[in-house]
C-alpha cells in the first residue's frame, strides 16, 4: 500500500515528502520507501531549521477518504 501510494503520487527523487500517520506500518513503510527514493524528510517532525517549508507529496494513511482536499 506505501509503495502504490508514492507510485501513484509520481514521487521524485528530491521533492519532499510528508507521511502522516508513520507510526503505524503502513506510514513507517512510505517513509521509509520515500528516504531511500531520495526524498528530503523532516524526521523528528517539528520542523525547524532545515525542515521543508511545504511538501510536494503527502501521504495520509489517518485521514482515511473522507478528508477534506486542500
Amino acid at each position: 500500500m506505501a509503495r502504490f501510494g508514492l507510485r501513484h503520487t509520481q514521487f521524485a527523487p528530491g521533492e519532499t515528502v510528508l507521511a502522516r500517520g508513520a507510526v503505524g506500518r503502513i506510514g513507517i513503510m512510505a517513509a521509509q520507501l520515500a528516504a531511500r527514493g531520495g526524498a528530503a524528510l523532516d524526521c523528528d517532525g517539528r520542523g525547524g531549521e532545515g525542515a521543508p517549508a511545504g511538501y510536494d507529496v503527502i501521504i495520509d494513511v489517518v485521514a482515511g477518504m473522507d478528508m477534506p482536499l486542500f
